[in-house]
């Protein structure tokens, strides 16, 4: 037994939670086996069991939608009719058990001031849709709030979404959040909170490969925020890349223009920094209170009052990394070493910075900095120090 899409639900039309009960009863035992096959195009964003699942169609109605995410049975697969504009004026329906969401170049769009969708304690899978214009009020993101749950995310875009912590996404509550391939432009979180894309908070996981975040605006971290969470983009030949994001926020706010680590654990492999700001400290990275290894990576461009590229104050690691052409309007035009440890090995280069009092490559407060294994610092200006680095 097969099934077929049906489009006889309307925007807006009061009957979509009886026909979704109807079209899950009768596609109730095909769906098992229609679950499989689609879970084998979806790789790692299938929540659900395919063993287990009933694959259920959405058609192009907010109704239809909210009433598969409210009424559908967990492990259900939500299969989105390609190309839909979901258009609506308040939040979608809460999502509390595991469910995963098939889309096909598919927009969900907020007209209202509200987060997009909430996730609580549920394992969910989403895949080939857009997030745009969610508003979150307080704190609350734009887009998703992931509350404990373990969301995971591929080939998905968020763009022009505004929120407190995390402009996009919010992983908060000890959550798990795992995207790829995926793209966050022009979001923007309030100048006096933080992750112009995403807020990773309190003990929550995140872990990226192959994404781009391009134009992102938040008063610490324009593209990310990690605060006592673990961020990770693993190694994978798939770069992902940060550029012209924005650290906006004034006063002790306005740092780390991509990544702003503060009390975490931050482990990047095989990224890109082009173009991103920070109004006081840490043009790309702003490692405070925690730890980071940054790997096979490239800053370039970057700007900052402190530390063009990075401003760190505890241990941080920089490992076959390429620090060049990066500006500080005060100290290290490459780095700003405030206080710990920051060891430069396999190759790192610090060449070609320019800072406009002091330290053009590495400008050092305090601390300790050490070179290992072929790393070195190259000719940065002004080079009116003794020795090569700065203090």
């Amino acid at each position: 037994m097969t099934w077929t899409r049906s489009n006889s639900v309307g925007q807006g039309a009061g009957s979509a939670p009886a026909a979704l009960a109807r079209r899950a009863v009768r596609w109730g035992a095909a769906g098992v086996a229609t679950a499989a096959a689609v879970a084998t195009g979806l790789g790692g964003v299938t929540a659900a069991s395919a063993a287990t699942a009933i694959s259920f169609p959405v058609p192009c109605s907010v109704t239809a939608l909210n009433a598969a995410l409210a009424l559908s049975p967990s492990n259900t697969i939500l299969v989105l009719k390609p190309g839909c504009f979901y258009v609506t004026g308040s939040a979608l329906s809460n999502i509390n058990r595991n469910l995963t969401i098939v889309g096909s170049n598919d927009t969900i769009r907020e007209t209202g001031v509200h987060t997009i969708l909430h996730i609580n304690h549920a394992q969910v899978g989403i895949s080939q849709l857009t997030f745009t214009g969610g508003d979150g009020s307080g704190s609350e993101p734009g887009a998703i709030h992931n509350v404990g749950g373990t969301l995971s995310l591929t080939s998905t875009t968020f763009s022009d979404n505004d929120g407190g912590y995390g402009g996009a996404i919010q992983n908060s509550s000890g959550g798990s959040l795992t995207i790829s391939s995926s793209t966050f432009a022009d979001n923007d979180a309030s100048t006096i909170r933080g992750g112009g894309a995403i807020a990773d908070l309190n003990s929550s996981t995140t872990t990226v490969t192959g994404t781009t975040f391009f134009d992102n605006e938040g008063g610490n971290g324009g593209a990310i925020y990690n605060y006592s969470g673990i961020l990770t983009f693993p190694t994978s030949t798939a770069q992902s890349t940060f550029r012209d994001n924005t650290a906006d926020g004034g006063g002790v706010f306005g740092n780390g223009g991509a990544i702003a680590n503060r009390s975490g654990q931050t482990n990047v492999d095989n990224a890109n920094f082009v173009g991103n700001s920070a109004n006081n400290n840490g043009g790309a990275l702003y490692n405070v209170g925690g730890v980071s290894t940054i790997s096979n990576s490239g800053f370039s461009g970057n700007r900052a009052d402190n530390g063009g590229a990075i401003y760190t104050s505890t241990s941080l690691n920089l490992v076959g990394d390429n620090i060049s052409g990066n500006r500080a309007s005060l100290r290290g035009g490459g780095i700003y070493v405030r206080n710990g440890h920051t060891t430069l090995s396999q190759n790192t280069l610090v060449v070609g910075n320019f800072a406009g009092i002091t330290g053009g490559g590495i400008y050092r407060q305090s601390g300790t900095v050490s070179f290992t294994t072929g790393a070195a610092i190259g000719i940065n200006f002004p080079n009116n120090c003794t020795g090569l680095i700065c203090v």
